[in-house]
């Protein structure tokens, strides 16, 4: 859905290393980064940080 993750849209292997996910924006689920559910994530030395996950009725994971 490309509502999701306004930063990130991860639906395969990602390693985030050193990096700022910060002030992303989006209208579904995920506002820094979303994980579907094939998403094999690693985070190391990062900072994620006012994301906004803004659905009409819901939404989840502002950050993640």
């Amino acid at each position: 859905d490309s509502t999701d993750g306004g930063g990130l849209y991860c639906d395969g292997t990602v390693s985030l290393d050193n990096v700022n996910v910060i002030g992303n924006y989006t209208a579904g689920d995920g506002g820094g980064i979303y994980a579907d559910n094939k998403c094999i994530l690693t985070i190391n030395n990062s900072i994620i940080n006012s994301n906004i996950a803004r659905a009409d009725y819901y939404s989840e994971g502002g950050g993640i």
